[in-house]
């Protein structure tokens, strides 16, 4: 990638952990449809998007044992983003804040190598949309200057096979519903 970015490496003590616990978290509920979050300024998905999104997310806490309209157990569970879900590494990945779409893309491919080159060496991955939806957090704790996006972050470590979390499978779309075939 040849385009201005940032990664940055973070290990248990970077203070993240603390600042979610004193975050007042919006859970799913609260954030309507065209909400803007993090520091990207896109908006929530809305409508079939908004719909895919929600039934994985329930989906996921119907897994865990939460249930809908349990805020504790929401919060407790949403908190653990911010400590990377236990893995031994995170990262946090920033782009240009003058870049534009394409370099968006570009950045997708350079995320996803990383889990490509990741899985190479063994080890998994965890890409967290969560992470960017606190940017002043960010900022704050690792010093990202004002002119980079916060995109996401990523956990990097060992898969503990025998946690509930990582038997969950989202639902997948038939190619039928996103792709259009012209002969």
């Amino acid at each position: 990638m040849s385009e201005p970015a940032s990664l940055l490496f973070v290990g248990g003590s970077s203070g993240l952990e603390q600042r979610a616990e004193d975050l007042d978290f919006h859970i799913p509920e609260t954030q309507g449809e065209g909400t803007v979050h993090g520091d990207h300024g896109r908006t929530r998905p809305a409508g079939q998007n908004r719909t895919r999104q929600r039934a994985c997310g329930w989906g996921l806490y119907g897994l865990l044992g939460i249930a809908r309209g349990d805020r504790e157990k929401s919060r407790a569970y949403r908190a653990t983003n911010y400590e990377f879900f236990g893995a031994p590494a995170g990262m946090v990945f920033t782009i240009d804040r003058q870049l534009e779409l394409g370099s968006w893309l570009d950045y997708g491919m350079f995320l996803q190598s990383i889990m490509v080159a990741a899985r190479g060496f063994g080890l998994h991955t965890c890409s967290e949309a969560s992470i960017a939806e606190f940017p002043a957090i960010i900022r704050a704790q690792l010093g990202v200057p004002d002119d980079e996006t916060v995109i996401c972050g990523m956990a990097l470590g060992y898969a503990d096979p025998a946690a509930v979390i990582n038997r969950f499978q989202p639902a997948r779309e038939a190619v039928e519903t996103f792709a259009r075939f012209h002969e």
